[in-house]
């Protein structure tokens, strides 16, 4: 294994650098008071490196589907509600939410990437993590870019309804790892 060059910069129109991990953005906080990594800083690292080892790792995966990676790691990270997982639990109670095999068509196949829809595969990598166990999420993404239902008969054995039916009822309880606000 050979480690990962990192490149961490202020400037947000900063050149590129080949085969290295960037973190790009004048937000970044570095270290706080007390000599420890700024929240900001985390979460921005965190969120490069989840996109990076999920590109060199499962290169079959779609930016979009990365993208849903990086938000589920940096909620992993932080263990406090995101202001993302807060309006998909709004947006649960309005009954807005796509069903999640055309959510997965969007983003893992289609590569598209709303907001919403990210979040909401997020979530299920956050449900994935909880029911299956850790490497959950890996196994998930070596079952890509299949259709959802072929997704998770290769990774975990389950058919489309039992798994829809166990993250509905997670989404509406809510979690651990993902706590319903209050």
């Amino acid at each position: 294994e050979r480690p990962i060059p990192l490149v961490l910069s202020y400037e947000e129109n900063g050149a590129a650098i080949d085969a290295a991990l960037q973190v790009i953005s004048p937000r970044l906080t570095g270290v706080d008071g007390r000599g420890q990594p700024g929240e900001s800083f985390e979460r921005e690292l965190t969120g490069a490196l989840a996109i990076y080892l999920a590109a060199a790792r499962f290169p079959a995966t779609s930016p979009a589907l990365r993208a849903a990676v990086a938000e589920w790691a940096v909620a992993e990270l932080s263990g406090a509600t995101s202001p993302e997982m807060t309006a998909l639990r709004q947006a649960e109670r309005r009954d807005d939410l796509l069903p999640l095999d055309r959510v997965w068509r969007l983003v893992a196949v289609r590569n598209e990437n709303g907001a919403l829809e990210q979040t909401q595969v997020a979530s299920m990598f956050i449900y994935a993590q909880e029911t299956f166990g850790n490497g959950a999420v890996a196994r998930l993404l070596e079952a890509t870019p299949a259709d959802l239902p072929d997704a998770l008969r290769r990774a975990y054995g389950v058919s489309y309804d039992d798994f829809n039916a166990g993250w509905q009822e997670w989404l509406q309880a809510g979690s651990p790892a993902a706590d319903r606000p209050a």
